[in-house]
């Protein structure tokens, strides 16, 4: 992770926003904290988080499309037909290429984000057989991880890991850290892979199995039954208040012959 959040500070330095020495005292701080190059520098006052985003998606604007390009051209992902049906697509729709490629069918979603993980030296994350914690679910509530699309992993002391779909968005890491108090590290994970667990862990549907249908048809019959004993019931005394009325009825009669 190190070279990953050098190479950030190094991109910064090169657009003439930090000058060598704030390199160098954010290495410090970054070294003594364990926090994500960007955090330190955000944290120091060296550069605002607006700025620092706007600096990585032009630097990542100006160099992805042809990069990611080559890197799956040449590890034997796809073909360069391809690539360039994929690269037309992209400059016409404005989506980015990484999701072009997917949707096409190019290349599936777990290649992708190994590439772009490996690209960005940020730490991938497979979700589908991850054992979470109820502990760890109680940190963040379900629709704080729906809206900024994330998951909470594992907590270490002060220091909570998190799966995103975007380990990018510093706003995000910025309202968990907030809501936590902890120091965060940030996980690349599919959409589909953190979209699906949260669905499996915060809400743990099961597939509606024999045993749970055979289950319920009972505790449903088993209503039927208490209710049916209650209408009888209900009917048996009906009938012991219309053989009360009707006697009380015949004595009233007998009790006004004798006057």
């Amino acid at each position: 992770m190190l070279s990953a959040k050098v190479k950030i500070g190094e991109l910064l330095l090169r657009e003439g926003i930090i000058d060598p020495k704030q390199l160098d005292e954010a290495l410090l701080e970054h070294k003594r904290s364990g926090l994500l190059m960007g955090k330190v520098l955000v944290k120091l006052g060296m550069v605002s988080e607006e700025l620092l985003v706007a600096t990585i998606n032009k630097q990542l604007k100006s160099r992805d499309s042809r990069r990611l390009g080559e890197v799956v051209v040449e590890d034997g992902y796809i073909t360069k037909e391809q690539l360039a049906q994929a690269l037309d697509m992209s400059k016409t729709t404005g989506q980015k290429l990484g999701m072009v490629l997917v949707r096409k069918g190019f290349l599936n979603e777990d290649a992708l984000m190994e590439i772009l993980a490996a690209r960005m030296e940020i730490p991938s994350a497979k979700l589908a057989d991850f054992d979470f914690s109820p502990e760890i679910l109680k940190i963040l509530p379900e629709e704080v991880c729906q809206q900024l699309r994330l998951i909470p992993m594992e907590k270490i002391g002060n220091k909570l890991n998190i799966a995103m779909i975007d380990p990018s968005d510093l706003k995000a890491v910025d309202i968990v850290q907030f809501k936590t108090g902890c120091d965060i590290t940030a996980f690349m994970a599919t959409e589909k892979d953190v979209l699906e667990s949260i669905e499996r862990v915060y809400r743990k549907r099961e597939p509606f199995s024999r045993v749970s249908k055979d289950s319920l048809v009972t505790s449903i019959e088993k209503m039927c039954e208490a209710q049916k004993l209650l209408v009888e019931m209900h009917e048996k005394s009906l009938i012991q208040q219309r053989i009360v009325l009707s006697s009380l009825q015949e004595m009233l009669l007998v009790a006004r012959q004798k006057k």
